[in-house]
């Protein structure tokens, strides 16, 4: 219930009504920053959404196993979870992977 000034709380509600359609992803959820993901850990983050081993995405990417783990190891830092699991819920809130992953 507003007990303030109705025309100023519906030109306020139109303004917002307004911005959010220009930046509808405005305030959705997203890393902070300086903790983005290169190129290559974004890559891997794909990979290991689909359920793909460590041994798996170095096979695919021609990489040594030691570096996968190293990417995985600074993917689950960055989103700030400690399990592939938690990893792959955490992409999809942040949109970072499709939901049919």
């Amino acid at each position: 219930d507003w007990d303030g000034n109705k025309a100023w709380r519906k030109r306020l509600m139109a303004a917002v009504r307004t911005q959010a359609a220009f930046y509808p992803h405005f305030l959705e959820p997203r890393l902070a920053p300086g903790e983005e993901l290169t190129p290559t850990e974004l890559q891997i983050l794909h990979l290991l959404c689909a359920d793909k081993s460590n041994a798996e995405i170095a096979q695919i990417m021609d990489v040594k196993l030691p570096t996968v783990k190293t990417h995985v190891s600074h993917i689950l830092d960055k989103l700030d979870v400690k399990r592939r699991a938690e990893a792959k819920t955490a992409a999809k809130k942040l949109h970072l992977v499709q939901d049919d992953l």
